[in-house]
Parts: C-alpha cells; structure tokens; sequence
C-alpha cells in the first residue's frame, strides 16, 4: 500500500512540474557587472506595456544606459 501510494505521489509531483514547464514564457535579461537580473513578462495582465518594453528591446534603446537601483 506504501509503494502504491508512493507511485501515485510521484505521478502527481511529476504531472504538476510538466504542467509548469509547458508554459513558454518570455523573459528580459537585465547584465550589470554584479550579475544578471531576470525579468518575466505577463502580457496577459499587461499587453501594451510588454509589447512597448519588447519593441524598445529589440531597438537596443536601453544598450549602454545606466541602472539605478532604488533602496527604501
């Protein structure tokens, strides 16, 4: 009964990690010299703001700017 219900844990955790990485979702990659930062989009909540920062990307309008980081 153990077994059985081990295997039916496993097939589960197993169905759940499938699930997620099913979704393709694109992401920025934000390069400092203290490392990368990254950033996922969710054009379903925000359409017009992920298709502006893409097409600002694609032009390399953000190439050489500075990062600044704000601490509160």
């Amino acid at each position: 009964m153990k077994k059985f219900l081990g295997l039916i844990l496993i097939f589960f955790v197993i169905g759940v990690i499938i699930m997620n990485y099913d979704k393709e979702t694109e992401v920025a990659v934000i390069s400092t010299k203290h490392g990368d930062m990254i950033v996922e989009f969710y054009p379903d909540i925000a359409p017009m703001h992920v298709e502006s920062f893409v097409t600002l990307v694609n032009e390399q309008y953000f190439n050489g700017t500075s990062f600044h980081r704000v601490i509160p």
